[in-house]
């Protein structure tokens, strides 16, 4: 018990204290031959025997490194001036392309640059809002296929006009999938005998949890706001908010650890100690991910947090016989 009231307190203020610093961090994990970045700012320094996977709002892979596998970007700047020994995809409103790729290369962007080093040895498809710029010495070995859209891919998501309700409130971007993901990592370490129990109810009885989590989250509101009619209620009211705050944290960090978790065993993923670490990055990614589907990301990142919060309520009424 003191342990889990320690890391409960712990992650209340480290949110307040550590959130401008946490959307900065970059995360770093590597599963076999595939090698997985995530950051503000993500800049490839070493050499890649394998796959990269890379997820940042700049993300650059330097003219000294190469990968050997197939590249993926998604950002919102992508500078490609390394060696790629396969193909390579990159979605970003601007990417720029100055080094040689074996494969074939697919990018999605507003502005498309290909220099004089470039050397693609496979073909170039490009989804474009303007016309690219490519230097007549850059060198494109097989067959090349554009279309020219009409409206700019924005890195961040904005919701269409009339779109209202939960698919336009509850929203994930990238910085604050890492900082949760960053505190997912902090709650699994401090706290991992509570955190399994309340994987383990999310799991067990997922419809239960979405009911308790959806309750709180649109219940406990309505209680503050009622509370707060009277004086006297004011502070109930106050008190309740501080636990909506609490609950809806808590909430976003375990639905980081149940999708991770569940992949994880999904797969039968065994790396010891690194599991919960490889849990928590997959966890994040996955619901920035879905969380960026048009029309329903909004609905399944609320889903998930819905979930999240009934596994933590569903934990604390076992525990104490609630």
């Amino acid at each position: 018990m003191q342990r889990w009231v320690s890391a409960f307190f712990f992650l209340l203020s480290f949110c307040a204290a550590a959130a401008p610093a946490a959307a900065n961090e970059g995360m770093e994990w590597r599963s076999g031959e595939r090698l997985y970045m995530t950051g503000k700012d993500v800049a490839l320094s070493e050499d890649v025997d394998g796959v990269l996977t890379a997820l940042g709002d700049r993300i650059v892979l330097g003219n000294d490194t190469e990968v050997t596998g197939d590249v993926f970007l998604a950002g919102r700047v992508a500078v490609i001036d390394g060696r790629i020994g396969g193909n390579l995809e990159a979605r970003a409103p601007r990417v720029l392309i100055n080094g040689p790729v074996a494969g074939n290369v697919s990018v999605w962007a507003d502005k498309l640059e290909i220099a004089a080093d470039a050397d693609i040895a496979g073909d170039l498809s490009f989804f474009v809002t303007s016309e690219p710029d490519i230097d007549p010495e850059a060198f494109i070995g097989g067959d090349i296929s554009a279309q020219i859209l009409d409206s700019p891919i924005s890195f961040e998501r904005r919701a269409p006009e009339g779109e209202s309700g939960v698919n336009y409130i509850f929203r994930l971007n990238f910085s604050s999938a890492v900082f949760l993901g960053f505190l997912a990592a902090i709650l699994a370490l401090v706290a991992p005998g509570w955190t399994s129990a309340v994987q383990d109810v999310g799991r067990a009885t997922p419809a239960q949890a979405v009911a308790y989590g959806v309750g709180w989250l649109l219940g406990l509101p309505l209680l503050a706001i009622f509370a707060a009619l009277t004086v006297v209620g004011i502070p109930l009211a106050f008190i309740l908010l501080l636990l909506y705050v609490a609950g809806l944290a808590l909430g976003m960090v375990m639905s980081i650890h149940l999708v991770g978790a569940g992949v994880v065993g999904a797969f039968n993923i065994d790396l010891g100690r690194h599991r919960r670490i490889l849990a928590v990055v997959l966890g994040a990614l996955i619901l920035w991910g879905v969380a960026g589907l048009p029309l329903i990301g909004g609905v399944l990142w609320f889903a998930a947090v819905s979930v999240g919060v009934g596994a933590v309520l569903m934990a604390g009424r076992s525990r104490y016989l609630l």
